[in-house]
C-alpha cells in the first residue's frame, strides 16, 4: 500500500501534463479552422460582382463591426497546408518565424472603404497572384501574416 501512496503526486503530474498537451492540440486545431474560415475560398465563389461584400458577410467577418479587410486564397487546402512544409521556406519578420510560399497563389484582397458621413460600407476587391506568408503551428496554417509579389 505504501507504494501506491507515493504514486499520487506522480499521477497528478502525469494527468496535468496530458491536459496541457491536449489543450495545446485543441487550440491549434481551432486556430487552423479559423484560418480557413477567414482566408480560404476554393474554387473562388461567384457572387455576381459583389465578391468581397458577399464573402465577408457570409463568413461572419462584418459582425459585430466591419473588419478592415481580409485576403482569400484560391487554392486547394493541401497546397496551402504544404507551405508549412516543403511548399514553403522560413521567413523572419518582427522576431517571429513564418513560412513563405515557394509558389504564388491566386488571392483576392478585400479592403474596407468607408465613406465619411455614411453608414454604408463597401470593400475594394484586388485580385492578384501572390506569395503567402503564414504562421504555422503543429504543421498547420493558423495565421495569414501578409501576401507578397
Amino acid at each position: 500500500m505504501g507504494t501506491l501512496k507515493g504514486m499520487g503526486p506522480m499521477f497528478i503530474l502525469l494527468l496535468l501534463a496530458t491536459f496541457v498537451v491536449f489543450e495545446a492540440s485543441c487550440q491549434s486545431k481551432l486556430q487552423n479552422k479559423r484560418f480557413y474560415r477567414e482566408h480560404y475560398d476554393f474554387p473562388k465563389s461567384n457572387f455576381s460582382g459583389k465578391y468581397c461584400e458577399s464573402i465577408m458577410e457570409q463568413r461572419g467577418l462584418t459582425m459585430p463591426r466591419y473588419r478592415e479587410g481580409s485576403t482569400f486564397i484560391h487554392a486547394p487546402k493541401e497546397d496551402i497546408g504544404a507551405v508549412c512544409g516543403d511548399g514553403g521556406e522560413e521567413y523572419q519578420k518582427s522576431q517571429r518565424t513564418y513560412r513563405r510560399s515557394k509558389n504564388v497563389f491566386g488571392v483576392t484582397i478585400c479592403e474596407l472603404r468607408v465613406t465619411p458621413g455614411e453608414e454604408s460600407h463597401s470593400y475594394k476587391e484586388i485580385n492578384a497572384p501572390k506569395h503567402i506568408v503564414i504562421l504555422c503551428k503543429k504543421g498547420r496554417p493558423v495565421h495569414l501574416e501578409e501576401t507578397q509579389n
